[in-house]
C-alpha cells in the first residue's frame, strides 16, 4: 500500500476573516467543509504570537485545495525548505572609498565616513566638490529607541556601539524569553557575533556613534540562520519576525515619554530567484514565448542573474509586525529590477519556468517588499557624462515600490574583524577594530532606520505608518536624474516611475530643532 506522504506547509490567512473558526476546522474533523481537509490535521508550529500564520502536516493535493478556501492566501512550503528561492543581504564590496578622486577624502580618519550623514542633512546636493571639514548637525540621536539589526550577526564588542561613557548600547537578550515564546537560542559566542561583516557594517550606519545616525539608541541583533557567516548560529526564518513581535508587545511603558520604547528593525536582505528554465511568460498582460530573458520586458537580473521573489507567509509576518507598531525599513535589492505595486501594471508579470511554473519577477523580494515596510534604493554619486547628477545606482531597484532613496554606494562603517571581505582598514583610535567600505541598498537602508530612530525620539507615539508618510513627505523631490519613462529598462540609473524622492533629516538643518526645552544641539565635524 502506498504511504500517503506528508509535508510542512504554514496556511496563512487573509486578514480580517475570522481566523478562529478556520483553525478550529483544520484542527478538527469537519466533514461539511470543502477545501479544508475532513480529518484533523497536525500543527507542526503552531506560531503562538500569530494570529494568522500556522504551520501543519498536509498532503500535496490537500495544499492544492487548501489554497482554493476565499479565507486562505497561502499554503506553502517554509521558505527555508524551498530550493527554488534563496536569502541573500543586498551589498556588494567595493575599494577604499574617496567620495571625488580630487577632495583628498581621508577614509582612515574616523570622521571622514558615510558621506550619507551630512548629505541627508540637506535637500540639495551638498557634496560635490567638497573638501575641507563639513558640519554634521544633529540635535536627535535615537535616545530612548530601540533600533535591531536582523542580519546576519553583529561584533557587539566594536566601539561604535558605546555610548558617550563608554558603555555598550548593545542589548544581549534572549529572544525566546523574551518574547514569551518556546525555544532554544544559541550561546552567545555563537548567536552574538559576526563572521560575515555584513550586520555589524549596517549596524554602524543606522546605530554607530561615529558613522551612523541614531547615535545613542540601544541596538539589538538577530542573528538570521542563511545570513550568519562560517562558525555562527542563525535563528530559523519562522521565529525571526514573531521573536521581535512578541519582546516589542512585552516592552513596558516609558515613564519619560509615557509610551513603550520604540522599535525600529533594519531588513537589509530579502529572497531571491534565477532567471532559469524560461518557457515563454506574460508582460502586461500580453503572452510571449522565448526561452531567454527578455529585457525589453524588464527581465533584468544583473546581479547573478536574479529578482526578488515574494513569499506569502513572511508578507503576513511583516504585516503583523508593523500591526504591532514596528517601523521596518528594508532593502530595496541589488537586481537592477523594476519592482512595481500590487495595483500596479507591472506587478503581475511572470515568466514561465519548466520547473516552478508561474514565476513573478517585478514584485520585489520579500520581506522588504511587503507592505507597509519603508523600501529604500540606493544612491550613486554621480555621473560625469550627465554633469555629476545624483542619481539612483544601476543596481539599485527601481519603480513604484520603492519609497525613498538614501545614500548606499561607497559607505564606510564599522566592519567585523573576522569578515568575508578584503575592504578593510583600521579602526582610527583602536587598531584592533576595523572599518571598510561596502555599497548596495543594505548601506541605503539603514541611513533611513537611522533617521526613523531620530523621527521616533521626538514622536514616540508616531504609528509605523506616520513614521512612513513622514519619511516620505519630508523628502526633497526632483533631484535625482530620471527620463520620466516607465519602461526604458535598459537605462539603469533612471527611476522607472519611483517617487523622485531623495531622503531628508530636516530637523538636523541649520536651524535648531530642541526636542525639550534647553537642548543644545550637537555637531560633528566631517572631513571630507
Amino acid at each position: 500500500m502506498m504511504q500517503t506522504e506528508f509535508k510542512e506547509y504554514i496556511v496563512g490567512l487573509k486578514e480580517n476573516v475570522d481566523y478562529n473558526t478556520f483553525w478550529y476546522e483544520i484542527e478538527n474533523e469537519i466533514l461539511e467543509t470543502e477545501y479544508v481537509p475532513s480529518r484533523p490535521v497536525e500543527i507542526i508550529n503552531e506560531r503562538p504570537l500569530s494570529t494568522r500564520c500556522c504551520h501543519y502536516a498536509l498532503t500535496d493535493l490537500e495544499a492544492i485545495a487548501l489554497r482554493q478556501d476565499s479565507r486562505v492566501q497561502c499554503v506553502e512550503i517554509p521558505a527555508d525548505q524551498r530550493t527554488d528561492i534563496k536569502i541573500k543581504s543586498f551589498a556588494s564590496q567595493s575599494g577604499i572609498y574617496y567620495k571625488f578622486p580630487n577632495t583628498g577624502r581621508n577614509p582612515n580618519n574616523a570622521l571622514g565616513v558615510n558621506w550619507g550623514l551630512f548629505r541627508l542633512n540637506s535637500t540639495t546636493n551638498n557634496t560635490i566638490g567638497a573638501s575641507g571639514n563639513l558640519l554634521y548637525n544633529y540635535p536627535l540621536d535615537g535616545t530612548g529607541v530601540d533600533i535591531v539589526i536582523q542580519d546576519g550577526g553583529l561584533q557587539c564588542d566594536h566601539p561604535e556601539f558605546e555610548n558617550s561613557k563608554g558603555e555598550t548600547r548593545v542589548q544581549k537578550i534572549n529572544w525566546y524569553s523574551a518574547s514569551g515564546l518556546p525555544g532554544t537560542q544559541p550561546a552567545d559566542n555563537l548567536f552574538y557575533i559576526d563572521t560575515d561583516g555584513h550586520g555589524t557594517h549596517v549596524a554602524g550606519i543606522a546605530a554607530g556613534k561615529t558613522y551612523g545616525r541614531a547615535k545613542n539608541s540601544n541596538i539589538y541583533s538577530i542573528t538570521v540562520d542563511g545570513l550568519n557567516g562560517a562558525n555562527s548560529q542563525g535563528m530559523p526564518i519562522s521565529d525571526v519576525f514573531d521573536v521581535i513581535k512578541g519582546w516589542h508587545n512585552n516592552k513596558p511603558i516609558d515613564p519619560t515619554t509615557g509610551f513603550k520604547r520604540p522599535t525600529v528593525v533594519n531588513m537589509s536582505w530579502g529572497y531571491t530567484a534565477t532567471f532559469q528554465n524560461i518557457t515563454g511568460g506574460n508582460y502586461q498582460g500580453n503572452a510571449w514565448t522565448g526561452t531567454t530573458k527578455q529585457a525589453a520586458y524588464g527581465m533584468i537580473g544583473s546581479d547573478t542573474n536574479t529578482h526578488g521573489v515574494r513569499v506569502s507567509s513572511v508578507d503576513i509576518d511583516i504585516s503583523e509586525m508593523i500591526a504591532a507598531g514596528i517601523v521596518i525599513c528594508g532593502a530595496a535589492g541589488n537586481s537592477y529590477q523594476t519592482i512595481d505595486t500590487p495595483t500596479g501594471i507591472n506587478f503581475n508579470n511572470y515568466y514561465n519556468s519548466s520547473v516552478y511554473g508561474q514565476v513573478y519577477y517585478m514584485q520585489g523580494g520579500s520581506p522588504t517588499a511587503a507592505s507597509g515596510v519603508i523600501t529604500v534604493g540606493n544612491i550613486w554619486i554621480g555621473d560625469p557624462s550627465i554633469g555629476f547628477a545624483e542619481q539612483k545606482a544601476a543596481s539599485s531597484e527601481s519603480g513604484p515600490r520603492v519609497d525613498i532613496y538614501a545614500p548606499g554606494t561607497f559607505i564606510i562603517s564599522t566592519m567585523s574583524t573576522t569578515n568575508i571581505f578584503s575592504c578593510n582598514t583600521s579602526y582610527p583610535n583602536n587598531n584592533s577594530f576595523l572599518i571598510g567600505t561596502l555599497s548596495g541598498t543594505s548601506m541605503a537602508s539603514p541611513q533611513v532606520a537611522g533617521m526613523c530612530a531620530q523621527l521616533l525620539q521626538a514622536y514616540p507615539s508616531y504609528t509605523p505608518a506616520q513614521i512612513k508618510a513622514r519619511i516620505v513627505n519630508d523628502s526633497a523631490s526632483n533631484v535625482l536624474f530620471d527620463t520620466g519613462l516607465t519602461d526604458d529598462y535598459s537605462v539603469l540609473y533612471t527611476l522607472h516611475g519611483s517617487r523622485n524622492s531623495y531622503a531628508f533629516q530636516p530637523f538636523n538643518a541649520a536651524t535648531n530643532f530642541n526636542v525639550t526645552p534647553g537642548v543644545v544641539m550637537n555637531n560633528i565635524t566631517i572631513n571630507t
